[in-house]
């Protein structure tokens, strides 16, 4: 329980009585503990510093994905069984049709994905993130030559005296022409193709007033490459099988054996081919459709990330690599927020605070009632709200077929539900959507588009603020 105010001896007694006044006005919080993972959160380069690359790289991959998934740009990829190794598809697919009103880049439809497997209108991309730390080559997942496999043996037979590793043409020789891994050929053959249809490079430019998100993007980056050229290949590609090991420690944690568990096919692209990439700048796009929203849910999707890791990861982190990774997150996205929600120009000039706070009392002083700010959400979620909405209103039917209603589109192949962008302007009160031209056809008539999704955004926008918004159709 809080002591009595006593009346100070510089005190007049209004002064007094204002004061007891405020001391009633308080709101008491009590604070029984706090998440330990962000006790102290610190600086971006001291964060940095205090974890490994492989933590780093983890979150590097959450950045990626936000990006490549999260922020109305692609989405995830929804079938990863259409590519030869699953675990390996691209990071995200898109529309090509909307893909192209977005950012006036025209894509081929995919030819990339296995035989067998149909798709329509469909591209995919790899997406790289570069700016935070030593660069890594584009990653394509290794491919394994496990030690029960008559491949293994075939392996070790073929390194030279005194060599870990076999490189270059020699590797290329060895799984080109070895009917031993021809399986394995394969999928090195299909995961380049599949990984490289489309790139999307996510550079982090520490520039002198902080940090700058450009969004290139490049179409067909493997241009005339041919997988079945030894040159083509080496060319483009730094192909080595490497060894994998596996080790055993005691209880101190020295090692006390280490033996060759497997090898690997790790395919990384040369700079000659990096620096052959045409780059298309989409920035600007991108920001002008997402309403400067980029960093709006960044951290929340870090760590939610983060609770998923703790959660599924086959060994169970320790506290200290969830502090490590956490703080490392929190530090990276503050950098992206300092500067307002924006992804283009992003300030980090204020230092952050110390949040270092220990269990016990807080008083709040309440001193003027103030007015509690309203909490938009980015063009990316108001997209996804109406989509939904739009599909549960729409009447599903075939892909041909009379119309199932006299006043909505029919859904049949989801094609124009999917097309609907919705761009929040909430400083000036103003919704603008669009979609796919093919369907103005219907405007003006009994299901005209710009009336039932002008509706429906009316109603989703409706559940969501007090204040009106004027939407109009562009």
């Amino acid at each position: 329980m809080a002591r009595p105010r006593k009346r100070q001896p510089s005190e007049t007694l209004a002064q007094f009585r204002r004061g007891k006044a405020a001391s009633r006005n308080r709101a008491k919080i009590q604070i029984k503990g706090i998440d330990k993972n962000a006790a102290k959160i610190q600086s971006f380069a001291n964060a940095f510093k205090n974890t490994t690359s492989v933590q780093r790289t983890q979150i590097t991959r959450y950045l990626s994905d936000y990006i490549s998934e999260e922020i109305g740009l692609g989405r995830k990829v929804k079938d990863p069984k259409r590519f030869t190794t699953p675990a390996a598809a691209p990071d995200g697919e898109v529309s090509v049709d909307e893909f192209a009103a977005l950012t006036g880049i025209q894509l081929s439809e995919t030819k990339v994905i296995k035989e067998g497997a149909t798709t329509r209108n469909l591209g995919f991309f790899e997406t790289k993130v570069t700016g935070l730390g030593k660069e890594e080559g584009i990653s394509l997942g290794s491919i394994q030559i496990p030690k029960v496999s008559a491949g293994f043996g075939v392996v070790k037979q073929s390194l030279e005296a005194g060599k870990k590793e076999i490189t270059g043409v020699n590797a290329y020789n060895l799984l080109s022409r070895s009917k031993t891994f021809e399986n394995e050929w394969t999928r090195v053959r299909a995961q380049i193709n599949e990984k490289f249809e489309n790139l999307l490079v996510v550079n982090v430019i520490d520039a002198e007033k902080g940090k700058r998100v450009q969004l290139d993007f490049v179409k067909n980056p493997l241009k005339t490459f041919n997988a079945f050229d030894a040159r083509s290949f080496t060319d483009n590609f730094k192909l080595r099988i490497k060894p994998r090991y596996k080790t055993q420690k005691d209880k101190d944690g020295n090692v006390v054996s280490r033996e060759i568990s497997a090898y690997r096919i790790e395919s990384i692209p040369t700079p000659k081919l990096v620096n052959s990439f045409k780059k298309q700048d989409i920035t600007n796009k991108i920001a002008a459709f997402h309403t400067k929203a980029f960093s709006t849910g960044l951290d929340i999707y870090f760590l939610k990330r983060l609770k998923q890791f703790e959660r599924e990861a086959d060994k169970k982190p320790s506290e200290q690599v969830l502090s490590a990774l956490t703080g490392y997150a929190i530090a990276l996205a503050r950098e992206f927020k300092a500067g307002g929600q924006t992804p283009v120009v992003l300030r980090s000039t204020v230092q952050p605070p110390d949040m270092s706070i220990k269990p016990g009392n807080i008083s709040v002083v309440a001193t003027t009632k103030q007015k509690k700010a309203q909490q938009f959400i980015s063009g990316a979620q108001l997209t996804a709200l109406v989509k939904k909405r739009l599909g549960d209103k729409m009447p599903k039917g075939p892909r041909r077929g009379p119309p199932l209603s006299d006043d909505i589109l029919t859904e049949r192949t989801g094609r124009f539900r999917q097309s609907v962008r919705v761009i929040p302007n909430y400083r000036n009160s103003i919704i603008s959507y669009f979609y796919n031209p093919l369907y103005k056809t219907f405007v003006g008539t009994e299901r005209d588009p710009d009336r039932f999704v002008g509706e429906t955004i009316r109603e989703v926008v409706s559940g969501l603020y007090a204040r009106r918004f004027n939407i109009v159709s562009v």
